[in-house]
Formats: structure tokens, C-alpha cells, sequence
């Protein structure tokens, strides 16, 4: 059984024409690929009832868990 986790892009500001993300679409490939790496790796162990993960940017809907990625750590929720 695969673990979804979602990733938020909240970092994005508008440009006068366009929203432009301050993470960019390399940085979040590598932000996902690193976070699935680590579930994958937690999902190695005996106790776990996960086989792998998986991930998207930006989801309608969430039904496990959803990470924020913010500007700044004022405009964090934590």
C-alpha cells in the first residue's frame, strides 16, 4: 500500500503578468523526490504498514499529509 503525502506551494507572488513560484519547478522536484526518498526509507521497516510513497504539488484534496512551504518563518503555521 502506497503513502500519499502533499506538498503546498505557498511561496508563489505575483509578477504583474504571471504567479512565480520561489521554489521553481527543479526545486520542487527535488523537494518532493527528497521527501519521498525518506517515507520510502521509513516504509522499509517491519513495523510499517506502507510498501512505498508518493507524492503531488498543490492537491484538491488531502486524506493524509500536507506540507506547507512558506516564504518566510512569520508566515509559517508552526
Amino acid at each position: 500500500m502506497t503513502y500519499y503525502f502533499y506538498l503546498s506551494d505557498q511561496t508563489s507572488e505575483f509578477d504583474g503578468s504571471n504567479w512565480v513560484s520561489e521554489l521553481g519547478e527543479g526545486g520542487m522536484y527535488t523537494i518532493g523526490a527528497y521527501l519521498k526518498w525518506f517515507f520510502d526509507q521509513v516504509s522499509q521497516l517491519d513495523s510499517c504498514p506502507f510498501s512505498d510513497s508518493d507524492f503531488t504539488w498543490n492537491p484538491a484534496m488531502v486524506d493524509n499529509l500536507l506540507i506547507y512551504f512558506v516564504n518566510s518563518q512569520g508566515s509559517s503555521l508552526a
